[in-house]
């Protein structure tokens, strides 16, 4: 088949000149029982209203949705429980409740997913492992799955999909609050709360989740038993367990007409357990974090018809692998890993005539450093010069260029197109005199798609798409001296076509989807 290329379809879509005016917001007639019975049909309703900066997924073509939470369901459930009951998403487990996990978006892996908190980034940049983090449910309001391309303010290297978390930001009240406990089997225990209390002026949040699971699972072994160590037994496993914490505190200042600003800490820290080959109480070995992020928001509203969201953030991610009795089987180590990070982002939002515009600018950068506590600096020095197993450091900027155009041509059908130049700059630190190395790489990623609304239940999207994703340093020049790199990887790319048909109905709302992805250079 002949693969359409965004040099044919993109342009189009991004400087058509056809887009006509809509400039204001229709919703559909209501009807109700009694008028369905007299026949009656009520006349159109219009509202107008200001222009938020607020995205939706549905209001860009493609497969993506938004789940809403509510309350009751923060005391049984998880983030991972969640995003199972989703189509197209699997969530891989390693070890019980807790313990590592990713999503795996139409069978992506970690490297190729992002996942976004607000607006700011978890995924760091130099390991893009696309982990799930510790936020509980206690924080979130609503969650948006992009299944495949993303708002070019959120992630434009995400080829594998973006799950944006999007806490509580909508109160009927001047306070309120909610709390929940639980517990469960194989030691598992969750607790957590928010309360928010807004005036006239200022408007605060707090949010807290603990969780804890010994994941301790009935164990069938053959040889090695602990107990039985010439027989096979049943005995629990040993050394699996999680402890997860999370907390969020926000403070939204609304009195000003000119200047919104917000302030946002979010923090997160667990701890899980490394279970090893072998099911023995000696096994103490542990993997731990704390990650620390505080960010600044300025909303600045020009008219109805422009605005500008400063975001700036900064977060320091401290990691521990801790295996000093050789359990795991990687040799005896204690190493700490401590990155540290900042994030500038600037979002114009304006609308002229038919035609909406978001241009977003970025610059990202990233240090990540090593410590290899239980290896003398004699012993590391020999390491280094034999490049046998280095503390290397490592260094990663991200400076992007992106624009999102759409409009309507009429009534029923909308086009929206998005392109972005992302540019990398690396560098690997090296000591004892070793020259650092250096990589650089920019590419353009973009995608155009239009929607049909064929009736007022019937709406077909179709998007193509060429989405890059870049090598990690880690991949580049080697996984923290544990594994050697590959200088001469080149970032995957990935050419897709999406298709999506969307129905509701008085017994719901059903989509179905379809897509085609050819992936280059993988990794």
């Amino acid at each position: 088949m002949n693969f359409p290329t965004l040099n044919n379809l993109l342009p189009f879509a991004l400087f058509s000149t056809t887009l006509l005016l809509v400039d204001n917001v229709r919703a559909a007639a209501v009807h109700s029982t009694e008028a369905e019975t007299n026949t009656t049909q009520l006349s159109p309703v219009e509202s107008h209203g200001n222009r938020t900066a607020q995205l939706s997924p549905l209001d860009l073509p493609g497969s993506h949705s938004r789940i809403d939470l509510s309350d009751d369901i923060a005391g049984d459930h998880q983030l991972e429980d969640i995003l199972q009951q989703q189509a197209g998403i699997q969530v891989r487990q390693l070890g019980g409740r807790g313990q590592f996990s990713y999503p795996s978006i139409r069978g992506a892996n970690g490297k190729q997913l992002q996942i976004v908190w607000d607006g700011i980034p978890l995924t760091t940049l130099n390991n893009s492992e696309g982990e799930l983090p510790s936020v509980g449910l206690s924080a979130l309001g609503s969650i948006d799955i992009y299944r495949g391309v993303a708002p070019a303010e959120l992630a434009p290297t995400a080829i594998g999909g973006t799950i944006h978390l999007r806490s509580k930001d909508h109160f009927d009240t001047p306070a309120s609050g909610h709390a929940y406990t639980s517990a469960g089997s194989y030691g598992y225990y969750s607790a957590g709360l928010w309360q928010q209390y807004q005036n006239d002026v200022w408007r605060f949040f707090a949010a807290a989740d603990w969780m804890k699971a010994e994941n301790d699972f009935d164990t069938r072994t053959d040889i090695n038993a602990f107990n039985n160590p010439n027989e096979s037994s049943t005995e629990k496993r040993l050394n699996n367990g999680a402890d997860h914490r999370m907390a969020l505190l926000r403070a939204d200042y609304t009195d000003s007409t000119r200047v919104k600003p917000s302030l946002v800490y979010q923090y997160q820290k667990k701890r899980r357990e490394l279970p090893g080959l072998r099911n023995i109480p000696q096994n103490d070995a542990y993997f731990a974090s704390e990650d620390n992020r505080l960010s600044l928001r300025l909303n600045i509203p020009y008219s109805h018809q422009q605005q500008t969201d400063i975001i700036t953030s900064v977060y320091t991610l401290d990691e521990t692998y801790d295996d000093q009795g050789d359990n795991i089987g990687l040799g005896r180590q204690k190493n700490y890993y401590r990155t540290k990070g900042t994030d500038l982002r600037v979002n114009h939002h304006s609308d002229a005539g038919n035609i909406s515009n978001l241009l977003t600018l970025s610059v990202r950068s990233e240090t990540t450093e090593s410590d290899f506590a239980l290896v003398s600096d004699a012993t590391i020095e020999l390491n280094c010069l034999t490049d046998s197993g280095c503390p290397y450091d490592y260094q990663r900027r991200q400076y992007q260029l992106g624009d999102r155009l759409s409009g309507h041509i009429n009534d029923a059908i909308m086009l929206n197109g998005q392109l972005s130049v992302v540019k990398f700059s690396d560098t690997q630190q090296n000591h004892y005199g070793i020259s650092d190395q250096h990589n650089n790489e920019r590419f353009t990623t973009g995608d155009a798609g239009v929607n049909f609304r064929l009736n007022d239940n019937n709406q077909l999207d179709v998007l193509i798409s060429r989405q890059v994703r870049p090598v990690s340093t880690q991949e580049l020049f080697g996984d923290r001296g544990l594994t050697e790199g590959n200088p001469d990887l080149k970032s995957e790319t990935s050419k897709g076509i999406d298709a999506v048909w969307r129905m509701t109905s008085v017994y719901g709302e059903y989509s179905l989807s379809a897509y085609q992805r050819v992936r280059d250079n993988a990794i």
